[in-house]
This record gives structure tokens, C-alpha cells and sequence, in this order.
């Protein structure tokens, strides 16, 4: 039998914890279900097997849950949370929040960074700031704010996919910086007078070799990713949802950008009750009103 202290045995499956979870409590990995009756106060780690129900506030605590996620009050101060099942949650603040299922706020999402499986749903809620990524569809009340902060929002690619994406396109980036550069080194090395072998331009002459090595290795870096980054590509053609759309029951400031699978659009005006959706390879907006 196994004896946690401070903790009480509630069914067979779940466990209770009647207080704050704190830094004594830390890390904390449990097969089970586990019901925290009180807030998970920073600087914490949880693991659990199946469901995780809080009911207060989660701050600045990693905590990673092999099903669903219930949060009464909200999650906020740079937590990170991962998700295999769904979140529920009143409101998310400067917090990174990975889901495979959904994703659904009851109230804000303020400078977040949101990535769901399926949904992202704030019917009655708002967003300022961050950043918000769903497979199928984005349901939410207000989107952005009168200050203009930036918001950027993305449905149609799976999370995954769109993070995987960026980083190999960046990768691309750094390779293509590095090939220029030695490009350009092995043009000034080969137009190098080498009559003088005691020279500094000689003894640079011989690297000629070496650099011509590694550049090599570079383009073949290269190759490798741009055809991860085309398999890539494939595989969000093959994963493409049914109708993904962003949908605003009230108001869309400016400066935020909807992006539907590769495509994006910035607003410049305030939007009333609109659907962003994908039609002719383009981002079009529909008017609900």
C-alpha cells in the first residue's frame, strides 16, 4: 500500500488533494486521477496518468496530463501545460498550453500561446495578444483590442505540423546564410595570388579544401531539408479538416492576423460578426451579421 502524506484517498482511481499544491509537494506523478482542491502554486511540476481537475488558479507550473484538464479559476505566470485529452479553463494568461483535443475558455486568453488538436473555443470569451493554433476551427466573442496588439490566429494545419514547419524553414534559412558566405570566401581564396608561401592570403588558400568540405556538408543539410520540409507539406495536404474557419460572434480589431492553412490575412479595420474561411487558395471573410 502506498501512503502519500497530506493526500486522501477519495476512489480507487482518483486522488484528492484538499489544499495548495506546492513546492513541497513537487515533482508529483500520479497513474490515477487527481484532484487538487486548492491552487498549483509556482515553481511546480505534476504528472498524471489520467484526468487533472484544479480548483483554483495554476501559476507558473509545468504539468503534463495523459487525459483531460480542468482548471476552475485559470492558468497564468508562464505555466506549460501538455494535454493529451482537453482543456477547460476560465481564463489563460502569458501561459504556453499544448492540447490534442480542445481547447475551451470561458472568459480570456491574454498573451498566451494556445496549440489544440482539434478546437479553440471562446464563444463568450476574448483574446489579446499571443497566439492561437487549431486544426479545425477557432470559435471566440472578441478577438484583439482597441490598442491594437498584436494577435495572430491559425486553423487548417495541425499544430504540430505548422510548429515542425517553421522550424525547418528557419533551418533552411541559416543554411542558405552559411552557403553564401562560403561561396563567397571560396571565390576571394581562388582569386588569391599564391606566389608568396609565407604570405597570411597563402596560408588562408590552403583551407580552400576544408571549406570547400564543408560547404558540401551544408548543401547536403540543405537537400535533406528541403525534402523534410515537401514530406511535410504532404502530410498537411493529406490532414487537411473539413471547412477550418476562424468564427467571431462580435468583434475583430486590427492587427491580427488569421492565418487558414499557408494563407493569411491581417486586419486593418475594426470587423463586426465575421467567419474567415478558406475559398480559392485565399482567406475570405464572411459577413454574419
Amino acid at each position: 500500500m502506498t501512503y502519500l502524506i497530506g493526500l486522501e484517498k477519495v476512489r480507487r482511481e482518483t486522488t484528492r488533494i484538499e489544499r495548495d499544491f506546492n513546492q513541497q509537494d513537487s515533482p508529483f506523478k500520479i497513474e490515477g486521477n487527481l484532484f487538487i482542491q486548492g491552487d498549483v502554486l509556482e515553481k511546480t511540476e505534476i504528472q498524471v496518468g489520467g484526468d487533472l481537475r484544479v480548483s483554483g488558479i495554476i501559476q507558473r507550473a509545468k504539468i503534463e496530463t495523459n487525459r483531460h484538464l480542468v482548471v476552475g479559476q485559470g492558468v497564468t505566470d508562464r505555466s506549460e501545460v501538455k494535454v493529451n485529452g482537453s482543456v477547460k479553463s476560465g481564463f489563460i494568461e502569458n501561459s504556453v498550453v499544448h492540447s490534442r483535443g480542445d481547447i475551451i475558455i470561458q472568459n480570456s486568453v491574454m498573451r498566451a500561446t494556445l496549440h489544440a488538436g482539434r478546437n479553440i473555443l471562446l464563444s463568450d470569451g476574448v483574446m489579446i495578444g499571443g497566439s492561437a493554433s487549431a486544426t479545425e476551427k477557432i470559435v471566440i466573442q472578441k478577438l484583439g483590442s482597441s490598442a491594437g496588439v498584436p494577435t495572430y490566429l491559425s486553423v487548417g494545419i495541425h499544430p504540430k505540423i505548422r510548429i515542425k514547419y517553421g522550424e525547418i524553414q528557419s533551418r533552411i534559412e541559416e543554411i542558405d546564410k552559411e552557403l553564401q558566405l562560403l561561396a563567397k570566401n571560396i571565390r576571394f581564396l581562388e582569386e588569391t595570388d599564391i606566389n608568396d608561401s609565407t604570405s597570411q592570403s597563402y596560408q588562408s588558400y590552403l583551407q580552400l579544401p576544408q571549406i570547400k568540405s564543408k560547404q558540401k556538408k551544408y548543401q547536403r543539410q540543405w537537400l535533406l531539408a528541403k525534402k523534410n520540409l515537401h514530406q511535410l507539406l504532404t502530410l498537411a495536404e493529406s490532414r487537411w479538416p473539413d471547412n477550418p474557419h476562424v468564427l467571431v460572434r462580435d468583434t475583430v480589431f486590427e492587427k491580427v492576423q488569421i492565418s487558414i492553412g499557408w494563407n493569411q490575412f491581417l486586419t486593418t479595420e475594426i470587423l463586426k460578426k465575421v467567419a474567415f474561411k478558406y475559398k480559392n487558395d485565399a482567406v475570405c471573410i464572411v459577413n454574419l451579421a
